[in-house]
């Protein structure tokens, strides 16, 4: 019985979950590198296979709520991993075409998506959440397993700031060739 402006921000606090957690681990996951992309996928996606179960066993607005906003952070943990795995994954002439095409599956899924879950909802919503709910902790398993962690563009770590060190050190003693002037005529 939620009407109006209320609704929105009843629907805004997921949101407001995922936009925070996301931002936080973004910045974050640039500092650790793509093994931390992997665990922060991995546990971003049992907290969305998890919410996306509770709906299944109850209709209590704030347990849904406090489930929605668990995917929230679950997704806000996984989509900053997955975006930069995916940067670092493609060479540097690929990233661009490599990143279009992963924004259109993923807005693919978020114009399709809440059709076929209202159409599929109208049945029996036990075993859709839960196939759903199977199906995200699936697929963080299969990632977290499948995807190997590659360096993460503008990575830092101790390897690179020994290798940007070792780079500047060099320049510095490169012998310094004096210049002569050319012969007027």
């Amino acid at each position: 019985n939620i009407r109006g402006v209320t609704k929105g921000f009843v629907i805004a606090i997921p949101v407001l979950f995922l936009a925070t957690t996301s931002y936080i681990s973004g910045m974050l996951l640039q500092k650790k590198g793509g093994k931390a992309c992997k665990w922060s996928s991995l546990i971003g996606m049992v907290l969305v296979a998890v919410s996306l179960v509770a709906p299944a066993f109850t209709t209590g607005l704030f347990l849904l709520m406090a489930a929605v906003s668990l995917q929230g952070i679950g997704s806000g943990l996984t989509l900053p991993a997955i975006n930069l795995l995916i940067t670092g994954a493609a060479d540097q002439q690929e990233r661009g075409l490599i990143t279009a095409l992963y924004g259109t599956v993923r807005f693919f899924g978020a114009a399709f998506g809440p059709p076929i879950f209202g159409l599929l909802v109208a049945g029996s919503k036990v075993p859709l959440f839960l196939i759903s709910g199977i199906a995200a902790a699936l697929a963080g398993v299969l990632a977290f397993t499948c995807i190997a962690a590659p360096k993460i563009p503008g990575e830092g770590g101790q390897q690179g700031k020994q290798q940007s060190k070792n780079k500047q050190q060099s320049r510095t003693k490169e012998p310094v060739r004096k210049h002569r002037p050319t012969p007027v005529r």
